[in-house]
């Protein structure tokens, strides 16, 4: 009876400590558990930035080249407007030389009709 009561006790002992480490088993899946929801919130996280992150390298790719294209229009403007200007200087010079000699042409012929 000794030996069937020592082995019982023996037996509540051990189920005991089965019992203690299904516990810490438990703990530990659960840490895991919130670990694991942890990463993936933090991953989603990450995603939700780096798609933010593309849109603003997007948008600033876009606004680049907008701006790019409006130097280039500038640049033709800027052509445009210096080759009226030297045309307007050919014209002014050749105006400029047409009245001299129409000048020059009726001093002549007020020279002549004077002499």
């Amino acid at each position: 009876m000794t030996a069937v009561q020592s082995a019982s006790d023996e037996a509540r002992r051990a189920i005991g400590e089965i019992e203690e480490t299904i516990e810490h088993v438990d703990q530990f899946s659960s840490a895991i558990s919130a670990a694991v929801v942890q990463q993936g919130e933090a991953t989603d996280e990450i995603a939700r930035s780096i798609v933010v992150a593309s849109q603003g390298s997007e948008q600033l790719a876009t606004s680049v080249g907008q701006v790019h294209r409006s130097t280039e229009d500038t640049q033709m403007s800027a052509d445009a407007v210096g080759e009226v200007a030297r045309d307007l200087a050919r014209l002014s010079e050749l105006l400029s030389r047409n009245i001299e000699g129409f000048l020059s042409g009726i001093d002549m012929n007020i020279g002549e009709r004077a002499a």
